[in-house]
């Protein structure tokens, strides 16, 4: 009986490969002569040779005296015009902040009135009616009424005058 028989089929395969040997392909222990190849210059080195003239060339374009028909000074002014643009804007905010500026003093330092205007007269009895003392239960509002009344009569015919005066009443 061979070893491998007398041994279990792991061990056997585990002995067969530390028998094997390794080959190196890539050495050249051959005795064939290699051929070298004739190298040439690469595509980089052409282009770098033709961007040399091109480059030249291109800058002489650009550096004409006349800066108006060059098309390489019109390319750039057309991106130009934000300046423009943004100036104009600029001008107009500054414009909207100072006349709201103005606005805002205006109103800040207008004198304040002594008065306050109501919308209605009932807004004066408008407060709780608990724990009013007797007799103070509601004002007498006959006089802020015919003031009322009389500022309203006035304003209507002040109205009529300007509408007859423009023809239109």
């Amino acid at each position: 009986m061979s070893l491998t028989q007398r041994l279990a089929p792991h061990q056997a395969l585990r002995q067969l490969s530390q028998v094997t040997t390794r080959r190196h392909a890539s050495h050249s222990s051959s005795s064939h002569a290699s051929h070298s190849k004739a190298e040439g210059f690469s595509t980089g080195t052409y282009l770098t040779l033709l961007a040399v003239p091109t480059g030249y060339l291109l800058w002489s374009f650009s550096s004409s005296a006349e800066a108006v028909s060059n098309p390489f000074t019109r390319y750039i002014a057309s991106y130009s015009s934000w300046r423009r643009d943004w100036t104009y804007r600029n001008a107009l905010h500054t414009d909207a902040v100072e006349r709201a500026a103005h606005d805002s003093n205006l109103f800040k330092n207008s004198p304040s009135p002594n008065c306050v205007e109501l919308k209605y007269p009932e807004a004066i009895n408008g407060g709780s009616p608990y724990n009013v003392p007797a007799g103070h239960g509601s004002a007498n509002l006959e006089h802020l009424v015919a003031f009322y009344k009389d500022k309203f009569i006035k304003e209507e015919t002040e109205k009529i005058e300007k509408l007859k005066a423009k023809g239109e009443w």
